[in-house]
């Protein structure tokens, strides 16, 4: 019942993104990449774009942990694109390139 209400807030989103980074800091990465998936799709469905970028950049650091270099390397790479294609400048975007080059 919860869920329906709550349905595809904003919040719901940002919920799923601490689980998630909460998940990866104690060292579950599988479960912190379902809840970071999670937080995608929604920020996906509600076009929050800039959060998508953001989440990217997170599962990146997962797959980083996880020894996963490829993918890291192209969830970096992803949320690097998508940030240059969003309006105006965003202080993400050096983190992703950061991580996209170390």
């Amino acid at each position: 019942m919860r869920s329906n209400l709550l349905g595809d807030h904003p919040g719901m989103a940002r919920s799923y993104l601490c689980v998630g980074l909460a998940q990866m800091y104690m060292g579950d990465l599988q479960g912190a990449i379902e809840s970071l998936q999670k937080a995608f799709k929604l920020r996906k469905r509600l076009k929050e774009f800039p959060g998508m970028a953001d989440i990217f950049n997170d599962l990146g650091c997962v797959h980083l942990q996880r020894g996963d270099y490829q993918s890291a390397k192209e969830l970096f790479q992803d949320a690097v694109d998508l940030n240059k294609k969003l309006p105006g400048k965003h202080v993400n975007t050096a983190n992703c390139c950061h991580n996209l080059i170390s």
